[in-house]
C-alpha cells in the first residue's frame, strides 16, 4: 500500500490530466470488483503518466486482477508502453 504522501503526490499529478469525456473507444462492462462501471462517478484522465504495477492476471474484460502499485516510471515515455 502506498504511503499517504505518495497518494497525495499521485493526486497532484492526476488533477491536471482530468478530462470530462471518456478516452476509451468502448466502456468496460465491469470494475475490478465485478460491479457495473458507473460512468457518473468515474474519473477520467489523459493517458500521460506511466506507472509500474504488479498484477496476477488479465481477466476476460481486459481488467487487471490483484493489481498493486509499485511506483511511477518517469524514465519511460508513454508512447513506448504496451500491454505485455
Amino acid at each position: 500500500m502506498p504511503s499517504m504522501q505518495t497518494l497525495i503526490n499521485i493526486l497532484k499529478q492526476l488533477k491536471p490530466l482530468a478530462v470530462q469525456k471518456m478516452p476509451l473507444a468502448k466502456l468496460p462492462k465491469i470494475t475490478g470488483r465485478g460491479q457495473p462501471l458507473r460512468p457518473a462517478t468515474t474519473h477520467w484522465i489523459k493517458p500521460m503518466l506511466v506507472t509500474e504495477i504488479n498484477y496476477k492476471t488479465w481477466d476476460s474484460e481486459s481488467l487487471l486482477r490483484a493489481a498493486s502499485y509499485v511506483g511511477s516510471r518517469e524514465d519511460k515515455p508513454v508512447m513506448t508502453i504496451h500491454r505485455e
